[in-house]
């Protein structure tokens, strides 16, 4: 008979994943605890070169939008852009552009 005593193997998992794939992870998380407790996620502020990407644009054109009232916040001599609100004011400028 056997020991009821006796020692029990543990295994172990080992989850390998890239660093995008474990920002993702947690950026989904962070989300949804966010959308069931009813307030704003955090969203990282992108910066001039960040902003260029998602629009498709040059950061000459992100200046010029930004001119024309694209909210924006000025850290010291950087800017930086709130997507959410980024893209609230391009939906308010309608189809046309603002134009």
């Amino acid at each position: 008979m056997h020991n009821s005593a006796q020692k029990q193997t543990q295994t172990s998992s080992v989850i390998v994943m890239d660093h995008n794939t474990l920002v993702n992870l947690f950026e989904a998380q962070r989300d949804f605890i966010a959308e069931v407790s009813g307030a704003r996620p955090v969203q990282k502020l992108l910066d001039t070169s960040e902003i260029s990407q998602f629009l498709q644009v040059t950061p000459q054109t992100v200046k010029k939008l930004r001119d024309e009232g694209m909210p924006h916040i000025r850290v010291g001599e950087v800017f930086r852009f709130d997507l959410d609100d980024v893209r609230a004011w391009l939906k308010s400028r309608g189809k046309d552009g603002g134009k």
